[in-house]
């Protein structure tokens, strides 16, 4: 069962994570018209959740059953370090990145750590989002990050400055399963209500 989708740009490969087969396929695209599988790595865990670096050839996902975040080299199609993110019994979920300052923040269940990719998983810092997060967004452009928690029913609006310190600057009531925040690029968020059926929309101006 095919859980996330991720296109490499750079070596023109789709990467399936299967959260039940506890493996990545990596699938070639460079052929138009047609999609074979490359190669499949195997884990020991479930891979959950997932952000590419693209100019660092950084692949990363988490073992959810495991509490562990790795960095996959893309070329190689290996993993090169193994981090401990400690968001317990539920593991990691979501991630995404600041790619300039190369820092890599972590979805727990109820919470957001930021990690110092430079400096081998080095923790900065975390924000309480309450419980029920999953998939989580980050606009680079104004240092926001958005974590939907379907449980608290509420969306958390993060800044982190310079020092990487993360800190929420915004707390929107949603609805009670409404995860999943996407961000456009003037911080409107869209969640998704499933069990409604619906998308929510929180524009920049909800949040004041």
């Amino acid at each position: 069962m095919p859980d996330g989708l991720a296109y490499v740009a750079s070596s023109h490969e789709l990467w399936v994570t299967t959260l039940l087969d506890k493996s990545i396929y990596v699938v070639d695209t460079a052929t138009p018209g047609t999609l074979a599988v490359k190669t499949k790595m195997t884990f020991d865990g479930e891979p959950e959740g997932f952000v590419v670096d693209d100019a660092r050839g950084v692949f990363y996902t988490n073992l959810e059953d495991k509490d562990r975040t790795l960095t996959i080299d893309i070329a190689k199609h290996a993993v090169t370090r193994t981090w401990m993110p400690n968001c317990g019994e539920d593991g990691p979920k979501g991630l995404a990145l600041d790619r300039a300052r190369n820092w890599l923040f972590v979805a727990c269940a109820d919470k957001v750590k930021l990690l110092d990719a430079a400096h081998d998983g080095k923790e900065l810092s975390a924000v309480d989002t309450g419980s029920g997060v999953d998939n989580i967004d980050y606009v680079e452009a104004r240092h926001e990050l958005f974590v939907g928690a379907a449980r608290a029913a509420k969306l958390t609006v993060a800044v982190v400055d310079a020092q990487g310190k993360l800190t929420a600057a915004a707390v929107v009531a949603t609805a009670n399963g409404a995860r999943n925040a996407v961000a456009t690029d003037d911080g409107t968020a869209f969640l998704t209500d499933s069990p409604e059926g619906k998308i929510l929309v929180v524009a920049p101006a909800a949040r004041r």
